[in-house]
């Protein structure tokens, strides 16, 4: 979310609880009604926004994860197929004696 979207939705969120202020202090009930719904649906919008904000940080993470796990399993990989390739030279091992 940027911050102009972020702006814009609280700036609508406040316009709605003034306009509703000022509907209870003339009495009148549809602009107190109007106002809620103005600041309820900023509320929802930065909500909504925020949601997918969290959504784009998980996949990051997730990417990540999944980038050190290759990075691992191709360093497991190369470090099996040395051991296979140069075999233990025996030093320290005794021989069975037969």
């Amino acid at each position: 979310m940027g911050f102009f979207d972020e702006a814009k939705h609280k700036l609508e969120e406040v316009a709605g609880r003034v306009e509703k202020f000022v509907g209870e202090a003339r009495g009148d009930v549809a602009m107190q009604f109007e106002g809620e719904a103005h600041a309820e649906h900023g509320e929802a919008l930065q909500e909504q926004d925020d949601a997918e904000g969290r959504t784009e940080h998980d996949k990051a993470l997730q990417e990540n994860r999944d980038e050190e796990q290759a990075r691992t399993q191709a360093a497991r990989a190369e470090h099996d197929q040395r051991k296979l390739q140069d075999p233990p030279s025996g030093d320290g091992m005794r021989r069975a004696e037969t």
